[in-house]
């Protein structure tokens, strides 16, 4: 998996690290741009493809500090079945001897 499939998990992963509420600007094959969701929150990056290769991405500007102050407040951050299976994945790889009870101790940790 590469591309802006891959940026979208990351985003998906940091949403839920940060508890901050992000908003698409534009999601396509070629570009991805992302916005905090609060009205004045200067947060944004925006990522787009390297030569007509729409599985290489770079992120070609960013304001990465957030002014809205918002973070880590949601009480129910949004997973969704995408997520779940890359972190699954990711620590299988990192560690494959896990059992699935670590695996979902681990989960719930992050959580």
């Amino acid at each position: 998996m590469g591309g802006v499939e891959a940026i979208r998990i990351v985003v998906d992963k940091y949403k839920l690290t940060t508890g901050y509420k992000i908003r698409n600007l534009k999601n396509n094959k070629t570009r991805y741009t992302v916005k905090c969701k609060e009205d004045g929150c200067s947060w944004r990056i925006h990522f787009g493809h390297v030569n007509d290769d729409t599985y290489q991405f770079l992120l070609k500007d960013a304001h990465i500090l957030h002014s809205c102050g918002v973070g880590l407040w949601l009480k129910s951050p949004p997973v969704t079945t995408k997520l779940v299976k890359h972190f699954i994945s990711d620590n299988i790889q990192g560690d494959p001897s896990l059992i699935p009870n670590q695996i979902i101790s681990l989960f719930k940790n992050t959580l």
